[in-house]
């Protein structure tokens, strides 16, 4: 989001994490992240974000393979980033419900603004 706006960059592609150079990224997004060790992968993908574009929150989808992994990477991340730049790292089991009130909240702001 960029001034309330979903924000795709220039050509779209801003928000394509599978292109940020972390080792076997491409490759995990190919087999549905066989082998990959969560907690060091979305630890490694929330800096990378936090270092481009210093979001306020990050929502990470309930999913097996984050079984009890949230408070890890919360932690992970802490230890990287500078206390400023730390988002909020929130786990939500309801993709649909959080897109759909997304989508809401911006057409109500869309609203207020004409």
């Amino acid at each position: 989001m960029l001034d309330g706006k979903v924000w795709g960059g220039a050509a779209g592609f801003a928000g394509e994490l599978h292109y940020l150079p972390i080792k076997h990224n491409l490759e995990y997004a190919q087999n549905h992240f066989a082998g990959a060790d969560m907690s060091d992968y979305f630890t490694k993908v929330i800096c990378g974000c936090a270092a481009l574009i210093n979001p306020d929150r990050v929502v990470l989808y309930a999913d097996p393979r984050l079984a009890d992994k949230a408070s890890q990477i919360r932690v992970s991340c802490a230890q990287v980033l500078p206390e400023q730049a730390m988002p909020v790292i929130e786990l939500s089991r309801s993709f649909e419900q959080d897109y759909t009130r997304g989508v809401f909240t911006l057409a109500k702001k869309m609203e207020e603004t004409t």
